[in-house]
């Protein structure tokens, strides 16, 4: 139920949706949205090797990750001052594909509950790459590319500010 006097906001605000009020036609962007400047997808630009400049303090959070254990994209987000930036930190690490690096990006996961992550690509190709570098490492995984968190996760937490 509306309230008399609300005030609608975001895509549906207006009764055409995406279209400006009145005029019928869509409205256009004052910006590029979800492109940077390089078309990187990333708003920033990119460095050595081809990896995304913005995206460092991810990077640098998966490289701090020992040999055999996993942290989750919130953990790793979290660790580099993005606290709900679960997603951020899957869109950095999937912009390594392709570029020269030394990220471990294998060993981020998906969370799967408090007690669980697991590999959270779609590409079969992907994931079972992802599979084969932590199996290298001693990590094991179940049939569904499960991994135990109290067993393998990195325990590391984060700083307080």
């Amino acid at each position: 139920m509306k309230r008399a006097g609300a005030v609608r906001r975001g895509r549906d605000a207006t009764k055409g949706r995406g279209k400006s009020a009145g005029s019928g036609q869509p409205t256009m962007p004052s910006r590029p949205v979800g492109r940077g400047a390089d078309g990187d997808g990333a708003g920033g630009g990119r460095g050595a090797g081809g990896v995304v400049v913005r995206f460092e303090p991810f990077y640098r959070v998966a490289r701090r990750i020992p040999r055999g254990k996993v942290a989750t994209y919130g953990q790793v987000a979290a660790l580099a001052g993005r606290p709900r930036g679960a997603r951020l930190c899957g869109y950095a690490l999937s912009a390594l594909r392709n570029t020269v690096h030394d990220v471990p990006w294998q060993r981020v996961l998906g969370a799967r509950g408090a007690v669980r992550a697991g590999i959270s690509l779609r590409d079969p190709v992907g994931a079972a790459a992802q599979r084969e570098l932590l199996t290298r490492e001693g990590v094991v995984l179940d049939g569904l590319g499960r991994v135990e968190l109290e067993r393998f996760g990195w325990k590391k937490v984060a700083a307080r500010p």
